[in-house]
């Protein structure tokens, strides 16, 4: 019922009948990411229980050349990296020597991603044979989401190859821990990598595809009361003050409850932006001035949304808590066409924030603060509007769009991330839900159960 109420609300908003109904398609998970490739380079001379790695990117300003060693780059490009992290510190790839071959074939890819741009002289590549640090793994650890990490077949082979293929390794260190072999192809060895799932929570601010977030700095501007001139959402409310009694909480707690609404608070900042850009897209594709003025009112509940957040974890962490520069918010995604649109807003608005709206009616439900639970239902509240505003802004993109849309929203709906149950917490880890946070499973559960009472039944009804 608590799903059938608002996909009924969500099909008013869109204008279509409410007592519309359909069967859920299945939800698949999403296929594992290919195997990048690597650019040019003599693997004979890697020894055994090496790979080749390389790494591109902008040589010194001022440079006439390439430089020997990789430590002479101002800008790095670490696609063709496998075990070396990229910290972006310089002294990173100072073994890392000139690679004229890898240098041209990357010049080329980057003339072609251009589309027929000019050639850039100043990029350059330095490859070498990477030693791994390899051993038996443990298994991926039950209930993560496993990402796989791709690389290439040792060229001399390895002294500890897996069971399942000779060519690769048992296990291989990785991020900073020995993963596990996990599959092969003709020319890559694959490693489980376990990821906690960390569901974006409401509309992202994306620079190329990828969330963007402030820095967390300190300072009391956005962790105090709002003032009375500020409006806060589309009707005046009661301004909420929230105070949550952290005394009578463990050390370790408020520290996770501080951890917890840092995390939130970073993303109701980033959602003003992401409202913001939203508005001067729908003005560039000509979108009616009621979709274009939810936008602003949107992301005003935002601002509201961050203070919260940012109040609620400086009580929990003890000092003060805000965002710093937010560069990233003056590069967002640019005015797009109705297709582009149309993806995002299935996505971020449709999905997410209504997984943002269920999760934050759900933790309200359970949390035995009063503060924090009158702040939970505020936000719950919004995003459901907010919700409703997606699903009116795809229906108008579909009425407006010269082509069908609807196999790419079927095709991204297919592609969504979708986390495996998470893993119980440890015992030095107790549930938060009593204080407003769910955890990683329950997250997990709802957003297969938004996708499958919401998400695709309205999609459905949009189709008919």
């Amino acid at each position: 019922m608590r799903f059938a109420r608002f996909r009924h609300q969500v099909l008013l908003a869109m204008g279509l009948p409410a007592c519309w109904t359909a069967p859920a398609a299945d939800v698949k998970p999403p296929e594992p990411p290919k195997a990048p490739a690597i650019g040019a380079f003599d693997a004979k001379s890697c020894a055994r229980d090496t790979i080749p790695e390389m790494v591109c990117g902008m040589r010194e300003e001022g440079a006439p050349r390439c430089g020997p060693t990789a430590a002479s780059l101002d800008t790095f490009d670490a696609r063709h990296l496998h075990v070396t992290q990229n910290d972006g510190e310089k002294h990173t790839f100072r073994r890392f020597v000139f690679d004229g071959a890898g240098t041209e074939q990357y010049r080329d890819e980057l003339v072609a991603e251009s589309e027929g741009g000019g050639r850039d002289e100043s990029q350059c590549c330095y490859s070498r044979c990477t030693p791994m640090v390899i051993g038996q793994a443990e298994p991926a650890t039950p209930g993560y989401r496993v990402e796989s990490r791709c690389m290439p077949h040792p060229p001399n082979g390895t002294s500890i190859p897996s069971t399942k293929d000779a060519r690769c390794a048992a296990g291989v260190r990785i991020e900073g821990a020995l993963r596990p072999y996990l599959s092969s192809t003709a020319e890559t060895c694959c490693y489980a990598i376990p990821r906690r799932y960390e569901p974006i929570r409401g509309r992202a601010a994306r620079v190329d595809g990828t969330a963007r977030f402030a820095e967390v700095a300190t300072g009391t501007a956005w962790s105090t009361a709002a003032p009375a001139t500020v409006p806060i959402a589309a009707e005046a409310r009661p301004r909420l003050d929230p105070h949550p009694d952290v005394a009578s909480l463990a050390t370790e707690v408020r520290a996770r409850l501080a951890e917890a609404w840092i995390a939130a608070a970073r993303m109701e900042h980033a959602s003003i932006a992401a409202f913001a850009n939203l508005s001067l897209r729908l003005l560039a594709l000509g979108a009616p001035p009621d979709l274009v003025a939810a936008a602003h009112v949107a992301a005003i509940d935002e601002i509201e949304h961050a203070r919260l957040a940012f109040q609620l974890a400086s009580a929990y962490r003890g000092a003060p808590v805000a965002p710093g520069r937010f560069d990233d918010a003056a590069h967002l995604t640019p005015a797009s066409d109705l297709a582009e649109l149309a993806v995002e807003t299935l996505l971020d608005g449709c999905l997410n924030e209504t997984v943002a709206a269920f999760e934050a009616e759900l933790a309200g439900e359970t949390a035995a603060d009063p503060d924090v639970a009158a702040v939970l239902r505020r936000i719950a509240e919004d995003e459901k509007r907010h919700a409703q505003l997606a699903w009116q802004i795809l229906a108008w993109c579909l009425r407006a769009s010269e082509r069908p849309l609807l196999p790419d929203l079927r095709a991204a709906l297919r592609d969504a991330d979708l986390p495996a149950p998470a893993a119980p917490a440890r015992p030095h880890e107790p549930d938060l839900a009593a204080h407003g946070v769910l955890s990683d499973a329950a997250l997990g559960e709802l957003r297969c159960d938004v996708l499958r009472e919401v998400v695709e039944p309205c999609l459905a009804a949009l189709a008919a």
